[in-house]
């Protein structure tokens, strides 16, 4: 298997590398009022399409896990106020439950990781509510996470407690959460993978992660509901975790950005951006990077039809589709 060194490490001294001409175009967005910069926030798959917002919760800043929710509009990034919250956290993860109109969010850990949850919450917009289930999965960080529209039902996937990780699957249908015994065996147990929902092909798409303090996986699976299957391709991303991806529904195509590896430890942020439509990867190249980030979020835009990235330095970038002008 091949792997394509990123083109976009920072060069001796800190500078960033000349700029690359390619599909789509990355666009720092000017907001009037940025986030404090903050680790681990969770934004991947939780744009509430029905208000045309993207909501944050949480995160890490230093060794302090917060407990705050900002919305982004596409110009503006605002905290909004509600009469009960989840307790702190980072390293965990939402959707937006596109049938019942509300984000799902669940588990995640302390700053220090010493404090595992594996509490469900629900934001509608207005408050946030905790939900009482008869099962759960274990307290967990850094799992995989994706709402499958085609089935109205979220999919959770690995993360990390105490060492043996976890290679487990369960779904959560707004009721109560449910572990999936796959026939075919899944994914390796591995943490801060990346997981999406590709709406077009039905399918749960994860790549990535660390497995236990090894070297990164470069691998990628898909779920359809009843089974993982693996894809082997010729090129794919270097192997990495802390990553991100997000489907843009109207390319057809899963785009992954940055991470940690290939080496752990030892490696490198990455800078990167890839492109997965089902049957190939392809290295995306741009006049203008927001340089290597790992623990960012991204997500789609269904309102103004583009991708956009969040990273932990405070900033908000855009990613035209290809025949965006």
């Amino acid at each position: 298997m091949v792997h394509a060194r990123s083109r976009h490490h920072l060069l001796p001294g800190g500078e960033k590398p000349l700029a690359l001409y390619g599909p789509g175009k990355m666009i720092k967005k000017e907001i009037a009022s940025p986030p404090f910069g903050r680790l681990s926030m969770t934004v991947r798959s939780n744009f509430d399409v029905h208000r045309g917002v993207f909501v944050i919760f949480g995160g890490l800043i230093g060794e302090s896990t917060l407990s705050d929710t900002l919305e982004y509009d596409g110009d503006n990034l605002e905290p909004v106020k509600t009469s009960q919250s989840p307790p702190p956290r980072a390293r965990h993860r939402m959707v937006y439950d596109l049938n019942r109109r509300v984000i799902v969010l669940f588990g995640g850990c302390s700053a220090q990781s010493d404090n595992y949850l594996n509490d469900t919450w629900e934001y509608d917009g207005n408050n946030w509510e905790k939900i009482e289930t008869a099962h759960s999965p274990t307290p967990r960080c850094g799992f995989g996470m994706a709402y499958d529209s085609c089935r109205n039902t979220t999919v959770l996937f690995g993360g990390y407690s105490d060492l043996p990780y976890d290679s487990d699957t369960w779904e959560y249908d707004g009721s109560d959460w449910t572990e999936v015994d796959t026939i075919i065996l899944p994914p390796y147990a591995r943490s801060e993978t990346a997981m999406v929902f590709d709406s077009n092909r039905c399918l749960s798409v994860l790549f990535g992660g660390e497995p236990e303090g090894l070297v990164p996986l470069d691998d990628t699976w898909e779920y359809d509901g009843n089974n993982w299957v693996q894809r082997n391709f010729s090129l794919t991303p270097m192997g990495r975790w802390t990553h991100a991806m997000a489907f843009n529904p109207i390319e057809g195509k899963v785009i992954l950005y940055g991470g940690y590896g290939p080496q752990y430890p030892g490696g490198d942020v990455l800078g990167d951006t890839w492109a997965y439509d089902g049957q190939t990867w392809t290295e995306l190249a741009h006049d203008n990077s927001p340089g290597p980030k790992d623990l960012l979020a991204i997500d789609f835009d269904a309102i103004r039809e583009h991708i956009v990235l969040f990273g932990h330095h405070g900033d908000v970038w855009y990613l035209e589709n290809a025949n965006q002008k």
